[in-house]
C-alpha cells in the first residue's frame, strides 16, 4: 500500500495553501486589536487585519484548484480591480462631500 497522506500534502493547490495561511491570521489580528497592553501590537493587529482581509478578498475569488500561474494571474486581475476602485473612490470623494454640503 502506498502512503497517500504524504502525497496529499504535496499536491495541494497554491491558492488553497495561501488561504490556509490567511484564515488563521484573522483571529490573530483580532486578538492583537483587542489586547490593551501595547499600542504597537494594536497597530500591528490593524495592519494585519487590513492585509488579510484584502488577501482573502482576492484569494477567495480564485479557484482553490487553480495552478500557481492561474493563481498569480487571478491575483493580479483582482488586485488591479481593487486598486481602481480605491482610486475612483479617492477621486470622487471631494465631489460627494460638496454634494452633501450644498
Amino acid at each position: 500500500m502506498k502512503n497517500t497522506c504524504s502525497n496529499s500534502k504535496k499536491n495541494k493547490p497554491f491558492a488553497y495553501k495561501i488561504q490556509m495561511i490567511i484564515i488563521p491570521l484573522f483571529p490573530v489580528s483580532f486578538l492583537l486589536i483587542m489586547q490593551r497592553f501595547s499600542l504597537g501590537l494594536y497597530k500591528i493587529g490593524i495592519i494585519l487585519l487590513i492585509i488579510t482581509a484584502m488577501m482573502q478578498n482576492i484569494f477567495g475569488n480564485i479557484d482553490p484548484d487553480a495552478t500557481r500561474r492561474e493563481t498569480f494571474l487571478g491575483f493580479l486581475k483582482i488586485a488591479v480591480i481593487i486598486v481602481i476602485i480605491f482610486i475612483v473612490g479617492i477621486l470622487i470623494a471631494p465631489s460627494l462631500v460638496n454634494l452633501g454640503r450644498g
